[in-house]
């Protein structure tokens, strides 16, 4: 559909799926090395998913130039950045929580709105799914869902009570 083969395809993704396992490794050791500091990487990896994807989205469409080998890249890149939220989320969800909210609790809210995310939108997915139709959508849907999250994230006073009860200075 989008001048991309299958195999093509499947080394994006699978592309994506790596280097986004790896992204959630280096920010998670980040987090360590910078305590106090998961808001901020949670905007830097908002911030860059969302433009990678928005360039991805662009070349899907025909807006950018570009094929295979750019759609990999930023694909990639987009892949990296998307999944270290996760980590640094939920991190930062239980230090948002603690000591009010038990972290068995919070976790298991988060994994299941995560869950109850996907399968909306995988049900969504399958709704348009014939001949013709078209998966631009997922595209933008991906770019702006980042997008949208930066304002409420950029309002948010985070405050880091483990921290302080482990005696971590915020870097």
């Amino acid at each position: 559909e989008f001048g991309v083969s299958e195999d093509q395809s499947a080394w994006i993704g699978c592309l994506m799926t790596v280097l986004g396992a790896f992204g959630g490794i280096v920010f998670g050791k980040a987090s360590d090395i910078l305590p106090g500091r998961l808001k901020e990487m949670l905007l830097l990896c908002l911030v860059l998913s969302a433009a990678s994807f928005g360039i991805f989205a662009c070349i899907i469409t025909g807006m950018l130039p570009g094929g295979a080998w750019s759609l990999c890249l930023f694909g990639a890149i987009g892949g990296f950045f998307v999944n270290a939220t996760f980590p640094l989320g939920f991190e930062l969800a239980m230090e948002t929580g603690y000591p009010d909210i038990p972290e068995s609790l919070g976790a298991a809210s988060l994994s299941f709105f995560n869950t109850l995310v996907q399968v909306v939108f995988l049900a969504a997915s399958f709704q348009g799914s014939g001949t013709g139709s078209s998966t631009v959508w997922m595209n933008w849907l991906n770019v702006f869902s980042n997008v949208l999250l930066i304002p409420p994230l950029l309002a948010f006073q985070a405050e880091y009570p483990r921290l302080a009860v482990d005696g971590v200075r915020p870097a």
